[in-house]
């Protein structure tokens, strides 16, 4: 997506937003994280949410990663942890195992591909 996380705002706006969104976000990652981690329970219902229970959907997690060592120069577990998952998942292609490391040096080299490159 371009133009993706390429500018910030001024600071005074940004400490705005933060003090008026700051519980709502905080909130809405609780509920995502909660979710996927107890199989798509969902509390205010009592119930697994329907797409759980009658799509092919498996609403449990497969891996749990932390995204500041999974983004490192050098491969660490998080990037084995997603490749395992990947790997093991039907219909969906991933790049040839003797490419991978070199394809994530491009990435992490590309600042432009990531918020490294952002003024």
């Amino acid at each position: 997506i371009p133009d993706t996380y390429t500018e910030r705002p001024a600071v005074e706006q940004w400490e705005i937003w933060r003090d008026r969104r700051a519980k709502i976000e905080a909130d809405r990652w609780y509920n995502f994280v909660d979710f996927w981690m107890t199989g798509g329970y969902q509390e205010a219902t009592n119930t697994t949410h329907n797409r759980c229970l009658y799509s092919e959907i498996d609403c449990h997690p497969r891996a749990v990663i932390e995204f500041d060592r999974f983004y490192q120069e050098n491969p660490t577990d998080e990037f084995y942890k997603i490749t395992d998952v990947l790997e093991a998942s039907h219909n969906v292609e991933i790049v040839a195992a003797q490419a991978r490391v070199c394809v994530l040096d491009g990435v992490y080299d590309r600042t432009d591909l990531h918020q490294g490159g952002r003024p």
